[in-house]
């Protein structure tokens, strides 16, 4: 009898025992089953998370091929002798620490008072001889002529300055090209991209376009794409290798109109537009140089 009643309590275990197995397997089994559909979602979004951003990117490049802004060309007229010129014209290539490059108006910082078109000549020497700058401005370049000049045309090459300083896209906004203000921001960017990487070392003061009012297109039409334009390349800024600053506010009076007198032709500066842009630049182009941009100033701009 005692036999008989362990026997059953010994198959009335084991059937528990098979019982509670085969609940937990089939909960471990539902599980795995979800987690597996987890990881597979998971998976999948990465997938199509990765899928998006080599369309994103290759959209990026057909946007930059078909964008005239961003592609380099040559101009075939006095600028090229020009641009051979200023190559030769800096022997001492491995000591200018600061590089202007861009247009007109920075081409113009080599023009005296006295001189058919007035410029800045003269703030330059009292503000950047003595901190060894370098000019390679070129009067009505457009990004894709500016592009032609640092890749082909090696404008850049030898030289190791600390800061490149970038003024470019004005002579854009009235070609007869067409440019919308997002293609020439996205010329702008190409060029920062270029200077990166030809001089990985140096930092980049990206300055943006200055209001204008002369006779090219309406002063609502400048206002307009001038606007546009540095909104966007106010994005490239990141403290670190790229430094964004726009100084156009001080060529305005408090209504939002252009001080003329600090402007040539409504374009080009004056002698004194020359040292409101000066004085208004300094102070953050000399903490780039001697501070790597850490300064306190720029939380203060």
């Amino acid at each position: 009898m005692i036999s008989k009643i362990i026997c059953l309590c010994m198959c009335l275990f084991f059937f528990n025992s098979t019982s509670s197995f085969a609940i937990e397997s089939k909960k471990h089994l539902k599980e795995k089953e979800r987690i597996t559909v987890k990881d597979d979602s998971s998976n999948n979004n990465a997938k199509k998370n990765c899928q998006q951003e080599v369309v994103n990117k290759n959209e990026s490049k057909v946007s930059l091929l078909n964008n005239q802004a961003c592609i380099p060309e040559k101009r075939n007229d006095w600028s090229s002798a020009y641009s051979d010129y200023l190559r030769d014209k800096y022997p001492d290539k491995g000591s200018k620490k600061i590089l202007f490059i861009g247009d007109s108006l920075i081409q113009q910082w080599s023009n005296s008072a006295n001189h058919k078109y007035p410029g800045g000549q003269e703030v330059w020497n009292q503000a950047f001889n003595p901190i060894t700058a370098a000019n390679f401005g070129i009067s009505g370049d457009c990004t894709e002529n500016l592009l032609w000049r640092i890749t082909e045309g090696k404008l850049l090459d030898h030289f190791n300055p600390k800061v490149v300083v970038i003024m470019i896209g004005t002579n854009n906004i009235h070609s007869k090209k067409k440019y919308k203000p997002m293609q020439i921001a996205e010329g702008i960017k190409l060029i920062v991209d270029t200077v990166r990487e030809k001089l990985p070392k140096s930092k980049i003061l990206l300055l943006g376009i200055f209001p204008r009012f002369d006779d090219w297109k309406s002063p609502k039409y400048f206002e307009s794409n001038i606007n546009e334009i540095n909104k966007s390349i106010a994005k490239y800024n990141d403290g670190k290798n790229v430094f964004f600053m726009n100084i156009g506010e001080k060529f305005l009076n408090s209504d939002g109109s252009i001080k003329k007198e600090l402007f040539r032709d409504g374009l080009h500066l004056t002698p004194k537009g020359y040292q409101i842009w000066a004085d208004n630049m300094n102070p953050y182009l000399l903490d780039i140089l001697n501070n790597d941009g850490k300064g306190d100033i720029w939380t203060k701009k």
